[in-house]
């Protein structure tokens, strides 16, 4: 099954999107609109799109319709070593951490470098990413 924890960064975007940019629209139009902008601009089939993907077509239309949008650059990553000996408690530690993506997915990639980096530093202790949306 798949991660439905996807579904709200995603929704929040397309609402923050849809209240800014086209709060005259109902949703049926601007998802009407979008889809056909999708259709004919990306010959892009609307079945297949991951929602990241599906975002960043959104923020391209609305970008092309709207001259004002801008995409705040505000996902950020940390990468976190657990420097405790044994398994029963968790003593986080943020060794390395950088703001100012525009998808959650430029941070990951990001985030799995700077992780292979924790690794050797580290050796033997967990090392994890933890991503999360910047709030203006």
């Amino acid at each position: 099954m798949r991660n439905p924890k996807r579904l709200d960064s995603f929704y929040k975007e397309f609402c923050e999107i849809h209240k800014k940019y086209f709060p005259d629209l109902r949703f049926g139009q601007l998802c009407s609109n979008f889809f056909g902008w999708l259709m004919s601009e990306k010959k892009r089939d609307l079945f297949f799109p991951e929602e990241e993907e599906m975002l960043k077509h959104l923020r391209e239309y609305t970008k092309s319709i709207c001259p004002d949008y801008k995409q705040e650059e505000n996902w950020c990553y940390e990468i976190l070593v657990d420097e405790q000996e044994t398994v029963k408690t968790l003593k986080e530690v943020t060794v390395a951490s950088e703001c100012g993506f525009d998808t959650e997915n430029d941070a990951v990639i990001h985030a799995e470098l700077a992780m292979k980096d924790a690794k050797e530093e580290f050796p033997g202790k967990t090392v994890f990413i933890r991503t999360y949306r910047k709030e203006a």
